[in-house]
């Protein structure tokens, strides 16, 4: 790791065994002697795997305080406690968006009280993110299908994302004129962009399944959704517009207060009164 210094002491040699913390690395120096560097310098995995984990839960800070008590630390209690708690966190956020009746497709609950979206665990990932619907920068409905006269010679074609393919009704129309291009489908799903740079991607079908019911059910599904996420783009948007006007408005008002301050019809005293009541603070 080059260029890269101890938090605690400020040394870029790092040393054979290093503690990676939420706000740095520390050194093998200052991990010596201490219950965590005990754990994180043992020739056994589970041990060094234990205290990883408490690193990526804790800061330097915490370190400093843990190894100034001077006590035995029990690792193996302290995950097995911090994964309780991180169970109980899940399962009250999650209560909340179902209590919320959210709209849900697939694993991702929509909780309109709240403004905000819960990416639920799955069987393979126990992993759930929450993200605010302010974070949903755009999304891309995609289909492919492939025609059963020629397999070697399948053909896919991906849907165009989010606006550019104007309101709802011509997403689910260019699904549904497309679908009867197939013979049968593979895949109908939305991914969700956010502004961290993230994404995810909600299957509404996972073929291949020929055109049908089922394929039917999953266009209604994919305009439900897609009628969903122009909705909340919409509201942030006239949202933001919103605050943005209210912001220039409140800009011109104190232009508008400091032109009579200039002018000596007010004094310094009513100007930054009136000032922090336009900026709310």
């Amino acid at each position: 790791m080059k260029n890269v210094k101890c938090v605690l002491c400020g040394s870029n040699k790092l040393g054979f065994y290093r503690l990676h913390v939420q706000d740095g690395v520390i050194c093998h120096s200052c991990l010596k002697g201490t219950p965590i560097g005990e754990y994180g310098a043992s020739l056994i995995e589970h041990k060094r795997s234990l205290a990883a984990f408490w690193g990526s839960r804790n800061t330097s800070k915490d370190f400093r305080e843990l190894t100034d008590v001077g006590k035995p630390v029990d690792l193996s209690a302290y995950k097995k406690n911090a994964k309780n708690e991180d169970r109980a966190k899940y399962q009250t956020i999650k209560q909340e968006f179902i209590q919320h009746d959210s709209a849900k497709f697939e694993n991702v609950y929509f909780d309109d009280n709240l403004k905000r979206i819960l990416i639920d665990t799955t069987l393979f990932n126990k992993n759930y993110t929450v993200k605010d619907y302010s974070t949903i920068v755009g999304y891309h409905p995609t289909e492919t299908g492939h025609s059963d006269q020629k397999k070697k010679h399948g053909i896919t074609r991906t849907l165009a994302g989010g606006a550019l393919l104007g309101p709802v009704g011509a997403i689910a129309g260019a699904v549904s004129s497309r679908s009867k291009q197939y013979d049968v489908i593979d895949r109908i799903s939305v991914t969700i962009a956010f502004s961290d740079g993230s994404s995810h991607e909600i299957k509404i079908l996972s073929g291949p399944i020929k055109p049908g019911l089922a394929t039917n059910m999953s266009e209604k599904e994919l305009a439900s959704l897609t009628a969903k996420l122009d909705g909340i783009m919409s509201s942030e948007q006239a949202t933001h517009h919103s605050q943005a006007m209210q912001v220039a408005s409140g800009a011109d008002e104190i232009i508008k207060y400091k032109k009579l301050l200039d002018e000596g019809i007010i004094n310094e005293q009513e100007f930054d009164a009136k000032k922090k009541q336009l900026l709310g603070l």
